[in-house]
């Protein structure tokens, strides 16, 4: 199944947002209810997922997160403790689930969506970001795996 997306008019400076087909998002606010996994506990094979990842992309923090509709919920949030979830606008998981293939913003202050979420803006100061869809075998993207880095961190003089 394609789940479809349609692009709104930007204002000046911002690049098109993607919006979800209603019946899309039904189908898989549905399928994400129909796995059962929003506010689990922790599970192992997630875990390995992430630091995968990270290890693979050498980035210090890496996530599988859940779309619902109204927050991006972190069944795993490699480091990045202490977050359990977001809300989904403004949000890079919630504009990258709508996407099929593979979202990566290089500099997420440079992104006119991505500077505004609170992860890029905030404390924990993601710069980079990149996020893979995971789909259930009928076509719905529950997930994303999602890699990124903090700022580079200031050297002290030697």
């Amino acid at each position: 199944m394609v789940q479809h997306a349609s692009a709104t008019d930007p204002a000046p400076g911002r690049r098109p947002e993607l919006v979800p087909d209603p019946d899309a998002e039904a189908a898989r606010i549905a399928a994400v209810r129909r796995y059962d996994i929003l506010d689990t506990p922790p599970d192992g094979a997630f875990d390995r997922v992430a630091a995968m990842a990270a290890r693979l992309f050498d980035v210090p923090v890496a996530t599988v997160t859940i779309v619902d509709t109204d927050r991006i919920w972190f069944k795993v949030a490699h480091g990045l403790e202490g977050v359990a979830e977001i809300g989904r606008d403004p949000g890079l998981c919630g504009s990258a689930i709508l996407r099929d293939e593979t979202m990566v913003i290089p500099d997420t202050l440079q992104d006119p969506v991505a500077a505004d979420n609170p992860l890029v803006a905030g404390e924990t100061g993601v710069r980079f970001y990149a996020a893979a869809p995971i789909s259930t075998p009928d076509g719905h993207r529950l997930t994303r795996s999602c890699r990124s880095t903090p700022p580079p961190r200031k050297r002290s003089p030697p």
